[in-house]
């Protein structure tokens, strides 16, 4: 519908305004070349009356009537005295009466010009013997064969301009063709992804303009976004009914046995219940904060921090975790305080810390070390952290930051509910840096790069 009415409006316009600017420019061109033809035309009758008021010089006015007209270029005298009708010429003599004239019969209104116009004077001895009037100077008029010529000329543009804007109408409608297919194309896509056709893709045209190409790059790319969104969408409820399902059959276990008369309601149950409430209730708010940091894509409190200061926090706040565990925290880096300056949001950056920190206490054997560094890495720094127990299988390292993954390590265990990584992930990714799993000898090792 849009195609067609674009089409046609966009032809008929442009149309339109082709066959107005070749009219006017027909009629403009035709004028101007008749009034430039009309001054060429009487240029040349004066010089013709110039020569032939030159030649007549030579002879007597009664001598005029026999002159050899013929040598101007004129055809030869007829009989009656009269030449050919190709040029009209009126010569008289000093005292204005005509002595010869190129008419079959001279009109009147040839006469009342004579009189009062001036022609070419005929000087002999010094003495005006009489003018010469040739063509324009005897009427405006122009000969047959003059308007023939401007007719062949002006039917030789007519015709010129016609083929002109035929061919500037097909470049209008090929143009217009290319300009309103990817649009049409657009509005197609569009309507499918309406009616929830979210695959949909526009292929690139040959030749297109590179404007519209671009739109088509940024129409697939919205789509594929919101095709992404909504896999997501789809995951996220797959993997929150998964991860539910459990606390929920077990809670709602422990309180059938309990109605039953199964379970007695002292404390010892009653915390059970409690720990399975609490358990949800963590679940519910890490789904909602993974969800937050999808989304909230420009709620950033960034401020000036310290690099040396975001680990040395870190690490304070599990060092009684890990003395607990048996496990020391070690923080290696080359930096002083304030020569790690960046821009972050810090409640954010200490929630990477804290998973990455808490993921490798999980794992850490007694007697181990959890390594956590700092650097400098171009316009950025580097943050690392690193324990010593048994690290992730190899198979499972792709697919270590994604939401629930709970990969096992390579002794079998698996712990955690697999969202920690996928929170520092969102995290850093806000922040414009990048984290990633990095091979050792012995362990987890993450690795994160945040911009200064």
């Amino acid at each position: 519908m849009i195609k067609g009415t674009l089409w046609r409006m966009l032809i008929t316009a442009f149309s339109l305004v082709l066959i107005f600017a070749f009219l006017l420019t027909w009629l403009s061109v035709g004028y101007r070349m008749r009034v430039e033809f009309a001054d060429l035309v009487n240029r040349g009758d004066l010089e013709a009356a110039r020569a032939l008021a030159l030649t007549l010089s030579s002879g007597r006015p009664e001598q005029w009537r026999k002159a050899p007209l013929s040598g101007m270029g004129m055809r030869p005298m007829m009989p009656g005295g009269h030449m050919a009708p190709r040029q009209r010429i009126v010569v008289t003599d000093a005292q204005g009466a005509i002595v010869f004239h190129t008419f079959p019969r001279l009109p009147r209104e040839v006469e009342e010009i004579v009189r009062v116009r001036d022609g070419q004077d005929i000087i002999v001895d010094g003495e005006k013997e009489g003018e010469v009037f040739i063509g324009s100077m005897i009427g405006d008029e122009l000969l047959p064969y003059q308007e023939r010529f401007l007719k062949a000329v002006g039917m030789s543009l007519l015709f010129s301009a016609l083929i002109s804007m035929a061919a500037a109408i097909g470049m209008v409608v090929f143009i217009t063709y290319r300009i309103v297919k990817p649009i049409g194309e657009l509005n197609l896509a569009a309507k499918k992804i309406g009616e929830g056709d979210l695959s949909v893709r526009i292929p690139p045209g040959p030749g297109t303009a590179r404007e519209f190409e671009e739109l088509k790059m940024q129409f697939n790319q919205m789509a594929a976004n919101l095709n992404r969104s909504e896999e997501r969408q789809q995951q996220i409820i797959a993997d929150v009914s998964h991860e539910l399902r459990t606390p929920v059959a077990l809670l709602k276990s422990r309180l059938e046995l309990l109605s039953e008369g199964l379970y007695t309601a002292d404390p010892v149950q009653l915390g059970r219940l409690m720990g399975d409430v609490e358990r949800l209730s963590t679940l519910i708010e890490e789904l909602r904060i993974v969800s937050r940091f999808e989304r909230d894509h420009d709620r950033l409190n960034l401020e000036e921090s310290d690099a040396v200061l975001l680990c040395s926090r870190a690490a304070e706040r599990f060092r009684p975790a890990a003395k607990e565990k048996g496990v020391e925290i070690l923080l290696r880096t080359e930096l002083r305080e304030g020569e790690g300056r960046l821009r972050a949001d810090r409640g954010k950056i200490d929630r990477v810390f804290d998973n990455l920190l808490s993921n490798a206490l999980r794992f850490a054997p007694e007697g181990s070390v959890v390594t956590l560094t700092a650097g400098r890495s171009g316009s950025g720094f580097d943050f690392s952290v690193k324990d010593e127990g048994p690290g992730p299988a190899d198979e499972h390292t792709d697919r270590l930051f994604e939401r629930f993954y709970r990969g096992e390590g390579e002794d079998g265990s698996s712990k955690g509910r697999g969202l920690g990584l996928a929170i520092a992930r969102s995290i850093v990714t806000l922040h414009g840096g990048e984290i990633a799993f990095r091979e050792s000898d012995s362990g987890a090792h993450i690795v994160f790069y945040l911009p200064a």
